[in-house]
């Protein structure tokens, strides 16, 4: 017997047997509708709803069938003393539609019945079901498909009575557009389209016991997919159809029927979440209203749905002193501002960012964006060839950029010149500082810490707002803060009788800064310029970066009042300020354009505004702060309500209630840090590390657990930018004596590597791109995926084929190059076959062979080969050492080698057993000082698909000190590194992991929680 979490089904369709027989479940059952040879359709048996028979074979195919793929909803219905499927078939050369197949039995075979599809020969149509009307006079109602004519509808034509051909023309119904709650999709393929696409998916109609007739029908709401009533005014299929104004089901399931059970009670069935190949059938009980049904109570085995509101809103992040570690942030992915307690960033050297070296602090109040760089002039042009060296290879002498200086303990010594300018430009700007001050005399006086008193700060995740309320000067003050969601814009409105007498706001601009933690040069004026015009916007130059602040709001008085210092205050004695100030890149130069990877339309549900011209111009009514805080506030519930959600709390377990305000919290940091145009840097855009500059072997971290929790348009934004430095890549690769495109690894927006010891010898990010376009095909498996990442899959497979080398032992991979975990650095002219590496090599490029067949393009020998042949990791005393030369394994850093069976699924190289031995080696006296962030999800991940989930929790909640998680979400390493995004973001992926399991893991729910902790999730996608 086997249970319905454990089949994979889409489209299900309930057949409730005569002489209480039970019940058959059909729907579309191949691993893979969407691409590849169909196999046809299977059906199950039960009894109970809870346990099934089969698979049972309901129809397959003949030879000669016209149809080889996309074998999509069949519904069999009663008709005649026989039963009839209506499925959708599809073929190259013929339109999509539904055909009519017919059987003795309810369980098949099933064998044609009408010739060919039934729906009109010219159009794209799908969905077929059958309504016999009062009369007697059996109908098909399909849809018209929205591929076809944008809006998609809901179509009616008679059949005849032998259910064999149409009768007359068809009639449209409605289009998807007239139901309230339906939204356009926004997805790539749409993008160019002349016209909004609406979908219309799965009609079902009901007779209700009064008479009335109502239809069930699917398509896409706030929420992803969902499912909508409709009623007939006339009691006729003919209509007019009447839509009710909110989806019966509105969160990321649909294609549903309604079915009668052996009691006689309705039920609704849907497959849930909406891709593959994660969906189940999922059964909810219905009761009849007057004119409609409505969901009774969830069916036994399915759960409410979580009270996201509830779960988020418990994680407000609420403090009531100065906690000089846990500034909040507002953002959109592209743009973020971080500010301290006053609401503003009126106190930054009460949050510090500690330097590298004999330098000033930094500060963590930033404000940032993904376009916002800036290079200092060179003395003279500098390039890489100075810090080129040539390396002993398998192959022969091979260049890398390497460095005339070092590194030593964190620190930049010995380099050239041109090795420092390189290292350090382009670097990200600190767009401005933005403070309260107070006016005495005329002139503009500091705030300090002491004068701030009974303070109270909620950042309420909910709605993406920030309130503060504070004491100054004996006088009340109310501050809300918030992001635009879809342009660089904050708003800002203070309440305070202070405001009528000495308070303001400054705004004051910094020069670029080279330095590795701080973003701001303050001691360099007559470097840049700012200049205010009559229209209230600050045009800012430094060097090549231009961009402008505009300012907007209504009875304020806004003044220049120092050579990049500005004052805004309200007209007369008013004790409120509603302002807003919208950030914008110049043309040209080194400020990049505004989300130039996104693609343009609708904002997605979970996603920020994909619109690079909406993007960057103020809103017309002025853009006030209230109206900004309005705009986060509609935006956020929209995010919390779409993709996954993991509840804990009902766990007894104490751990249970940190690890989900972890999660929570980690969900809203990657959200406004990572999710914008380019790889984010490890501090995201609160403050700047390794001079804002990127790494991309981190993109994983930063990234794929967007994927995995179902938003995976907050991903694509930033896997796009690889095609912008594709032939960059390709001539570095080149240049080496291999094949495809070698990405670097620390860079900026343009893709230029930077000199160092261990950077370009790093081979580990080489096959990231792959893994995340996979996972971005996992959540959303069409071939416009396939086809827009194809470039990239391909190009990567290609440097990996050609860099593994053959010997006697198989294909290795080095020297030189540094694996995952550092500590080898100095040692990179003689590493090789580091474990996870070898791994990663064989994995990646079996999914790159994969998206070729899915594109039925023809396999490349070398890639199989490579993959099939990759040597085996090195053990040592019973465990997997770090690489394959002495000394093995250095306890410090990272414990890479057990990304190998954790961040990767199983393989043919990596025995589960010594892999076991090896996380309880690591775990026995591993260096945890010299850890990073993102270790612990590692091992978190590794014992979860070794079926050890009391270590995998363990791991999670580490008490370490590079494991620390502060009170506003961050993953804190040190006082010059005080948060880390990769921590965050590997840690969604592996609750993911531990919550919606993985392929072919085990069939429990939660497999990698214990089983005695209370774990609630949906919307997550299972992990490869």
């Amino acid at each position: 017997m086997t249970k319905l979490a454990d089949i994979q089904i889409r489209d299900p369709f309930l057949l409730t047997l005569p002489d209480d027989a039970g019940y058959l479940l059909f729907g579309s059952t191949d691993k893979n509708i969407w691409s590849g040879p169909a196999t046809g359709f299977d059906c199950y048996r039960s009894r109970d709803l809870e346990d099934w028979e089969g698979p049972i074979p309901a129809f397959r195919p003949s030879p000669g069938f016209w149809s080889k793929e996309q074998y999509w909803a069949p519904e069999v219905h009663g008709y005649q003393g026989r039963y009839f499927m209506f499925a959708t078939f599809t073929a190259p050369g013929s339109c999509r539609g539904t055909q009519i197949l017919s059987a003795e039995s309810p369980e098949g075979p099933y064998t044609p019945w009408s010739d060919g599809p039934v729906t009109p020969g010219d159009w794209e149509c799908l969905d077929g079901t059958l309504h016999i009307d009062a009369g007697g006079t059996p109908w098909l109602v399909f849809c018209h498909e929205w591929k076809q004519v944008n809006d998609g509808t809901i179509v009616a034509q008679q059949l005849s009575h032998d259910l064999r051909t149409t009768v007359g023309e068809p009639t449209v119904l409605f289009a998807a557009s007239e139901a309230p709650w339906s939204r356009a999709l926004d997805v790539p393929s749409v993008a160019d389209r002349e016209a909004p696409v609406y979908v219309t998916d799965g009609p079902f109609l009901l007779r209700m016991a009064n008479g009335k007739l109502i239809m069930l029908w699917s398509g896409f709401g706030d929420h992803g997919y969902a499912m909508g009533i409709a009623r007939s005014a006339s009691g006729t299929v003919l209509g007019p159809w009447v839509q009710e104004p909110e989806p019966i089901w509105g969160r990321d399931g649909g294609h549903g029927m309604i079915a009668r059970k052996l009691d006689g009670g309705l039920i609704l069935t849907l497959h849930q979440p909406n891709q593959s190949p994660h969906e189940r059938a999922a059964f909810f009980a219905l009761r009849e209203t007057e004119d409609s049904v409505v969901l009774d109570v969830p069916f036994p085995g399915t759960g409410n749905p979580i009270d996201r509101e509830d779960l988020v809103r418990r994680h407000n992040v609420t403090q009531q002193e100065l906690d000089p570690r846990s500034p909040v942030s507002v953002g959109n992915g592209e743009f973020a501002f971080t500010m301290d307690l006053t609401g503003l960033q009126t106190l930054p050297a009460s949050y510090p960012v500690g330097a590298r070296g004999e330098l000033p602090a930094g500060t963590l109040l930033g404000t940032q964006a993904q376009w916002g760089w800036h290079s200092v002039p060179p003395a003279s042009p500098h390039d890489l060839a100075g810090s080129t060296v040539l390396y002993d290879s398998p192959r022969g002498p091979v260049p890398y950029v390497d460095m005339v200086g070092d590194i030593v303990n964190d620190r930049e010594t010995g380099t050239s010149a041109a090795e420092t300018w390189l290292r350090a430009n382009p670097h990200r700007l600190d767009l401005g500082r933005i403070g309260f001050r107070m006016v005495r005399d005329g002139l503009d006086r500091g705030i300090t810490p002491g004068d701030i008193t009974q303070a109270t700060q909620t950042l309420d995740l909910w709605s993406g707002t920030v309130t503060s309320t504070f004491t100054l000067a004996g006088q009340q003050v109310k501050v809300t803060t918030a992001c635009h969601p879809s342009r660089d814009e904050l708003g800002f409105r203070v309440e305070s009788p202070a405001l009528g007498s000495c308070l303001v706001v400054g705004i004051d601009f910094p020069y670029g800064s080279e330095s590795w933690h701080d973003a701001a040069d303050w001691s360099k004026p007559e470097a840049h310029s700012t200049v205010l015009d009559g229209q209230w916007v600050a045009h800012r130059e430094l060097d090549d970066s231009r961009y402008d602040v505009a300012i907007a709001g209504e009875e304020l008085v806004v003044e220049q009042t120092g050579l990049h210092s500005l004052r805004i205050a309200p007209q007369s004695r008013s004790t409120v300020l509603d302002f807003s100030l919208t950030f914008t890149p110049g043309e040209g130069g080194d400020c990049t354009p505004r989300g130039n990877n996104r693609h343009s339309g609708a904002a997605p549900a979970a996603g920020f505004d994909a619109d690079p011209a909406s993007a960057v111009v103020p809103s017309s009514d002025g853009g006030t702060g209230s109206r900004v805080a309005a705009a986060a506030a509609a935006h956020w519930p929209r995010f919390w309500t779409s993709g996954g959600a993991i509840e804990l709390n009902a766990t007894n377990d104490p751990r249970a209630k940190e690890l989900e305000r972890r999660i929570v919290l980690s969900q809203y940091v990657t959200a406004i840090n990572c999710a914008g145009s380019l790889p984010p840097q490890e501090t995201g855009l609160v403050c700047n590390s390794w001079r804002g500059r990127f790494h991309l072997e981190m993109h994983w971290w930063h990234a794929a657990h967007f994927a995995l929790w179902n938003r995976t348009e907050l991903l694509l934004p930033s896997l796009r930018w690889y095609s912008s430095i594709l032939e960059a890549s390709r001539q570095t690769a080149k240049q080496q004596g291999f094949e495809g495109a070698r990405w670097p690894k620390q860079v900026g927006p343009d893709g230029r590597e930077s000199p160092s010891t261990i950077g370009t010898f790093l081979i580990w990010q080489q096959p990231h791109p792959i893994y995340l376009a996979e996972l971005a095909y996992r959540a959303t498996p069409d071939r416009e995926v396939l086809e827009e990442f194809a470039g990239i899959v391909f190009e990567s497979a290609a440097f990996m084929a050609s860099f593994a080398h053959p010997t006697g032992r198989g294909f290795e991979l080095g020297p030189p190059l540094v694996p995952a975990q550092e500590s080898y650095g100095f040692m990179r002219g003689e590493v090789s076959n580091p474990t996870f590496e070898l791994a990663y090599w064989q994995w990646a490029l079996r999914v790159a062979s994969q998206w070729r067949e899915r594109l039925g393009l023809d396999p490349v020998p070398l890639w199989d080969e490579v993959a099939d042949n990759m040597v085996t990791p090195h053990v040592t005393d019973g465990v997997y050492a770090a690489i394959d030369v002495e000394p093995f394994t250095i306890r410090t850093d990272h414990p890479s080698m057990l990304c190998a069976l954790g961040v990767l699924p199983r393989t043919g190289l990596i025995d589960p057993a010594i892999m076991k031995a090896t996380l309880a080696d690591v775990l026995t006296d591993w260096d945890w000082a010299s850890t990073w962030g993102w270790d612990y999800p590692v091992m978190a991940m590794t014992a979860a698909r070794l079926e050890d989930p009391e270590a995998a929790v363990d791991a999670l909640l580490m008490t370490a000190g590079k494991n620390t998680v502060l009170a506003n979400g961050h993953n804190r390493q040190t006082d010059s590194l005080p948060l880390y995004l990769p921590g965050n973001g590997g840690l969604l992926a592996a609750a993911a992991l531990m919550a919606a399991g993985w392929d072919n893991g085990p069939a429990r729910h939660a497999p990698g929680f214990p089983a005695d902790w209370t774990v609630k999730w949906e919307g997550l996608v299972q992990a490869p």
